[in-house]
């Protein structure tokens, strides 16, 4: 099983110049990614890019019957 979501950014933190977007806060999307898993899922992963920078983080349970984090999938593949 696969569930999918998404992270908002805050009404408060307008678009910068342009409609860009201010740089994320990586402790702040890993804090959403664990809450994410607190409310019951067994385990996320999030990537964010913005411009030439990349984040990637995980929370939770990659495997079920495994003890570390999920990881994301790079490339063209999908979840299944």
């Amino acid at each position: 099983m696969v569930a999918g979501g998404s992270l908002h950014r805050p009404a408060n933190r307008p678009l910068g110049p342009a409609g860009t977007r201010p740089p994320a806060d990586p402790a702040a999307l890993q804090k959403q990614l664990d809450r994410v898993v607190e409310a019951g899922t067994p385990g996320v992963v999030g990537l964010v890019r913005t411009g030439e920078r990349t984040w990637q983080g995980a929370s939770g349970l990659g495997d079920l019957r495994a003890t570390g984090p999920p990881e994301p999938v790079t490339g063209s593949g999908s979840a299944a």
